[in-house]
């Protein structure tokens, strides 16, 4: 039989119901999906040519037993091995933490990636952004399967006209008022539960300089040491049913407006865009997990509901470094000057040669 369409709204663990579509309401999509599960354009058929699939939910249906049992591992074995490589100082076998860092390395490249239809959801902010990082060219996303980020998506305001600061040489970093994403209003993309609200990042200056770039890779893996926390920054994770778990990431300090144990309703304003963890200047990250705690979670995909963009073209994603004006399925708020009848591009989702 096949699997019920996934819903916007959804109880912390109760089952998937099978529910008609209502052509009115866009808050129960059906999508299409390639054969790698990548979201694409919805509306019309595969690629392939088979029959359209609707989305589901839960990271057992449709992603397999070993993928989630790689992912919970995945990052202890990291750090299992780094510690024995680095007990060979003290006396203990090179092999051992080679053998284990061998191991580690098929687990993290090899293993660990579920493969499902997307779920689909809101997109988590309004007006024009722009995607650095998306799945729709290619996985892992953010060059990395760690703290569930497989699939995920950075998305930085670009209202265009040389508001957002590009990469140059000079100066070497700016505040982050100066980037028009910063501050801007984080939504939940569903309904759902907070089972994580991490709040007390800094927000520091960017890193979107040269030298910075270069530095960045340093800095990372120092932050690494912090833990997800030092990675993410401050962050939401929002229990959505099904096993799934959506987290929003590198939110600003002292903006949360929910805490653990509250309801959410998709589209409610929940913090404000910072520049907190690992990144290079104020972004919102989204991405979807099966576990609430980032270090043992699988990465799963998702998509934007229909009406994601205003134009009725069906579920998709942005695609990386293509402005798309934001709107969301049934949600009115497009900030001034930002509106969808411009002659920004169309945000469809092309497949890429990666993803064929």
């Amino acid at each position: 039989m096949p699997r019920p369409p996934a819903t916007l709204s959804a109880e912390p663990g109760a089952t998937d119901r099978e529910t008609e579509q209502d052509p009115a309401d866009s808050r129960v999509p059906t999508v299409v999906s390639d054969a790698s599960n990548t979201p694409v354009r919805g509306g019309g058929p595969r690629a392939s040519g088979g029959p359209r699939r609707p989305v589901g939910s839960g990271a057992g249906r449709g992603g397999g037993r070993l993928p989630v049992l790689a992912a919970r591992v995945r990052m202890p074995l990291m750090w299992a091995a780094t510690l024995l490589l680095l007990a060979a100082y003290a006396g203990v076998p090179w092999w051992a933490g080679t053998g284990l860092l061998v191991a580690a390395l098929a687990v993290y490249l090899r293993l660990g990636t579920v493969r499902r239809e997307p779920r689909a959801v809101l997109p988590p902010v309004r007006g024009r952004w722009m995607a650095l990082t998306s799945p729709v060219d290619g996985t892992p996303s953010q060059g990395s399967h760690a703290y569930g980020q497989t699939y995920a998506l950075g998305l930085v305001a670009e209202p265009g006209g040389g508001a957002r600061p590009d990469i140059a040489w000079r100066p070497l970093s700016r505040p982050p008022e100066d980037f028009p994403a910063f501050g801007r209003a984080v939504y939940a993309p569903a309904d759902g539960t907070v089972v994580t609200a991490h709040d007390g990042r800094r927000d520091h200056r960017s890193r979107n300089s040269w030298p910075w770039l270069f530095g960045a890779v340093v800095e990372n893996a120092l932050r690494e040491l912090r833990g997800p926390s030092g990675m993410l920054g401050n962050h939401l994770v929002i229990d959505v049913g099904g096993g799934d778990h959506l987290l929003l990431g590198h939110l600003a300090r002292g903006s949360l407006a929910v805490g653990r144990g509250d309801r959410v309703r998709a589209g409610q304003v929940v913090a404000r865009c910072g520049n907190s963890g690992a990144c290079t200047e104020p972004q919102v990250r989204v991405q979807l997990m099966d576990h609430r705690r980032p270090l043992f979670a699988a990465g799963l995909p998702i998509v934007w509901a229909p009406g994601w963009n205003g134009r009725g073209d069906g579920a998709g994603l942005p695609e990386t470094w293509r402005p798309v004006v934001v709107e969301g399925p049934g949600v009115e708020e497009v900030p001034a000057g930002q509106e969808s009848g411009g002659d920004d591009y169309a945000g469809e989702v092309r497949r890429t040669s990666r993803n064929r």
